[in-house]
């Protein structure tokens, strides 16, 4: 009886010690990714204020390295969530800002690609399925923006190189952007899950041999 209760503890105490483990983990994650956020944003308003674009994207990656110096905040207080959220969506926000409003190129613009940043942010901070949540909304914003400069609503030096196939190719890439990463991150994970199996059993036979020794 004091066998199995010692064995019941012990097992509590180590499934503790990975929950705390995982906890500090993702902390670890997310607090390096907002150093690397807050890095970059500086970077980009220094690089906006000297080649002279004016407030039309200094505004918006200022409000990006706000929102990432807020969430760094609630991070060192101990709080995950405001971080989560705030990094794939501040992104998102900023990046279809640029490049739907001028001096923005529309679906020709380059910073159309650092939409699948904000898919790799999403899979990082909010999982799978925050990923390809965050994979839906960019679909409906290359949608929009699409609709938008066929219909004479956004204009931009590009608006008439804008087809009726262009918002359903982008989207078609970023699908397969979602889907990439997930098969990535699956072979990851069987990959880590096999090395365990394969520890467990040299740990397993490291304790045969040495029953048998000791026998």
């Amino acid at each position: 009886m004091t066998q199995s209760l010692n064995n019941n503890g012990e097992i509590m105490r180590a499934a503790q010690f990975s929950n705390s483990g995982e906890g500090n983990s993702s902390a670890k994650l997310i607090k390096n990714l907002l150093i690397i956020s807050i890095i970059a944003d500086v970077a980009a308003l220094a690089a906006s204020a000297f080649a002279g674009f004016g407030w039309a994207y200094i505004i918006p990656i200022g409000s990006l390295l706000l929102l990432a110096v807020v969430s760094y905040v609630f991070l060192t207080r101990g709080n995950l969530i405001p971080a989560q959220v705030i990094l794939p969506s501040s992104l998102f926000v900023v990046i279809t800002y640029i490049i739907a409003f001028p001096p923005g190129y529309g679906l020709h613009d380059i910073n159309l690609l650092a939409y699948a940043v904000v898919i790799r942010l999403a899979s990082l901070t909010l999982g799978q399925r925050g990923a390809f949540a965050f994979t839906f909304l960019i679909i409906l914003a290359v949608m929009g923006i699409g609709f938008a400069e066929i219909r004479g609503i956004i204009v931009s030096p590009t608006s008439s190189l804008t087809l009726p196939i262009s918002p359903v190719a982008i989207s078609i890439v970023v699908l397969a952007i979602a889907f990439i990463q997930r098969a990535l991150i699956n072979l990851l994970s069987e990959s880590g899950e096999r090395a365990q199996i394969s520890e467990k059993e040299v740990i397993e036979r490291n304790q045969k041999l040495q029953e048998f020794s000791s026998n």
